[in-house]
């Protein structure tokens, strides 16, 4: 995951200043402003959904078979509904 964020912030400065020579600042800025608006809904997705997607994950079997991650769910779905 680290190799990732860092390989795209190595690609992102390269690629920064192609995109303000070819697009201009008014519509590069514009372009860049919409990408960080849709990453800073990543965090608020996985607060929404991270539960059902861990109890659909295969490294979870142990709190699947207990019931923990679907009691969990059932909590949340009863505080969100209320």
């Amino acid at each position: 995951m680290q190799f990732f964020a860092l390989s795209l912030a190595v690609l992102s400065r390269f690629k920064g200043a192609l995109i303000f020579v070819n697009l201009g600042d008014n519509w590069a800025t514009t372009l860049l402003a919409f990408i960080t608006l849709v990453c800073a809904l990543i965090p608020f997705l996985f607060m929404r959904y991270g539960m059902v997607i861990r109890s659909h994950s295969h490294y979870t079997p142990s709190a699947r078979e207990t019931g923990l991650i679907l009691s969990i769910i059932d909590q949340d779905e009863k505080v969100g509904s209320g």
